[in-house]
């Protein structure tokens, strides 16, 4: 069956290691976009940072950001979803308690955070392009589609710490060697590319995804095509029915040249 959409995460899997897209990027997309193949970013990042980061190509692609709590296409939203404000209160009161976890409160058209430790600004600043410092994150009043958290020292340790109290209310998943995100329980980039499919009557067998992280397992079981990067963690491999090469070797988009497009490598 042809494909019609391909979704793909960005840290790990189109970027590589220094954040930096395929240099034949733009010229696939561009095939893509004569065939009337979407291509969708599917990512933790926040919206406004997706669109920078594919500037000035942004309007050509689709948009599953804040890891599902945000969906865009055709430039239209098609869904958000925001937490509870007392269980934002409840996370901030927590993880203030926690050492070296910093917090980032993800609104639609901006991040909430306290001033950070200078080693944490340039991970801060990669994903949250729109940003606020507040002395009290009490104060936020948007709706938050997600709470990020990053600790630099042991990621694991926060989530052990915020597992056991917020895993039964909440999706609480680790989604990168630095970072874990809270949504609600629903919300994954899986459930969000099925509000795409659904929207673009488009089925699973016609979708093609590539992931590497744990935050990627539903997206990769939403599509009938799934690739794993070569550079994924060992257990990632028994969810994807296929392996890309590495974000190194720009295995997004050979993939997509050699199986959509049907190049020769």
């Amino acid at each position: 069956m042809a494909i019609k959409l391909i979704a793909s995460d960005m840290d790990g899997s189109l970027l590589t290691n220094d954040k930096r897209l395929p240099p034949d990027f733009f010229q696939v997309l561009e095939q893509l976009h004569q065939r009337g193949i979407r291509f969708a970013a599917a990512s933790g990042r926040a919206y406004y940072t997706l669109r920078e980061n594919f500037a000035p190509y942004e309007d050509r692609l689709d948009y599953l950001c804040e890891n599902g709590a945000f969906v865009s296409c055709g430039g239209k939203v098609i869904s958000m979803d925001s937490l509870d404000p007392e269980v934002v209160s409840e996370i901030i009161d927590c993880c203030e308690k926690l050492p070296d976890a910093q917090l980032v409160l993800c609104g639609k058209d901006r991040a909430y955070h306290k001033q950070p430790p200078a080693e944490y600004t340039p991970h801060l600043q990669c994903y949250y392009v729109q940003h606020q410092v507040l002395t009290d994150l009490h104060q936020v009043t948007d709706p938050i589609l997600k709470v990020a958290i990053c600790n630099l020292k042991d990621i694991r340790t926060t989530h052990a710490a915020l597992e056991p109290i917020f895993g039964s209310r909440l999706n609480v998943v680790v989604s990168g060697d630095y970072w874990m995100d809270m949504m609600n329980p629903q919300v994954n980039k899986g459930w969000a590319l099925q509000q795409m499919q659904q929207y673009l009557g488009v089925t699973k067998e016609e979708t093609m995804a590539f992931g590497d992280y744990y935050n990627d397992i539903e997206l990769l079981g939403q599509a009938g095509e799934s690739y794993v990067m070569a550079n994924a963690r060992p257990e990632m491999f028994a969810y994807g029915n296929h392996t890309a090469p590495s974000n190194e070797d720009y295995g997004v988009t050979r993939i997509i040249r050699r199986v959509v497009l049907g190049e020769q490598e």
